[in-house]
């Protein structure tokens, strides 16, 4: 799967943004995240011109250090601001719409250090936080819907959370760095089954065609199958393509996108079936 360089609009190198984080919606739409300069950017799919959020702070559309984003499905695009214990909630278009404050009577106070976030088809968000070790699964209303991998799960507790992704069915995955493990849940929290990862370095899940790809820094990739309980390597790329650094990844039908964190470049290819 040779990696192809995705040219960024003009508007976007006048005010040399630097992606640090992206997600792509189901209409095509590019989301950036510039850490270093505070900028929230979309790339419309239909070629229109760039929009820009963002700033510096604590308040509104402003940040101070996002650790993820999402954009699929749906319309609203959320951001998870480690610095600032916030979940911000954008539309389609990067107007702000609100906080995403937890609402139940089971926390009294927001959920600290969110780490990373995904999104089910039903509108509820699942958020993970380097301050803890479960998952927190909200309703479409910001109440607590489930609680996933703490202590109640006993040898299958979570220990040490660094990706997770949810798929179209509602399952959740979830990259456990402190047990080298890919964990599966339902939507309600049961665990479905769990696949050793230890050979590859904290890899990012996405969901893919009902299954889950593993990505690892180097770009190569690996998927999980309910079946297969094991990472199968995906088509890798040809011994002269370039080396990359992957810092963050989405998917779009048959086609990945990251963040070379090396060239501050956008790649893409097109993934393919199992060898």
């Amino acid at each position: 799967m040779p990696w192809q360089e995705l040219p960024l609009p003009a508007e976007l190198q006048d005010k040399n943004v630097i992606p640090h984080r992206l997600a792509v919606n189901q209409f095509g739409d590019l989301y950036l995240v510039d850490n270093e300069n505070y900028w929230l950017v979309l790339i419309p799919g239909d070629g229109s011109a760039p929009r820009f959020s963002g700033g510096w702070g604590d308040e509104g559309e402003r940040f101070s250090q996002v650790t993820d984003i999402v954009a699929a499905p749906g319309l609203d695009v959320i951001l998870s601001d480690n610095a600032t214990h916030r979940l911000l909630r954008f539309d389609r278009r990067l107007n702000f719409v609100d906080d995403l404050t937890l609402n139940s009577s089971r926390r009294h106070s927001p959920l600290e250090f969110p780490h990373s976030i995904s999104k089910n088809r039903w509108g509820e968000v699942v958020i993970a936080s380097s301050a803890e070790s479960e998952l927190y699964s909200l309703s479409a209303r910001a109440e607590i819907v489930t609680v996933i991998g703490d202590v109640s799960y006993g040898q299958d507790r979570l220990m040490d959370v660094s990706d997770i992704a949810v798929s179209a069915s509602g399952e959740i995955a979830v990259v456990d760095r402190g047990t080298a493990l890919l964990s599966v849940f339902s939507r309600e929290g049961n665990q479905l089954y769990a696949v050793l990862i230890d050979g590859q370095d904290s890899p990012e899940v996405n969901s893919w065609r009902g299954n889950w790809l593993l990505t690892e820094q180097s770009g190569k990739c690996w998927i999980v199958t309910a079946k297969s309980k094991h990472p199968e390597p995906v088509l890798q790329q040809a011994k002269k393509e370039r080396e990359i650094a992957v810092a963050d990844v989405d998917i779009l039908g048959d086609s990945i996108y990251i963040i070379d964190e090396s060239s501050g470049k956008i790649l893409t290819a097109r993934l393919k079936h199992l060898e």
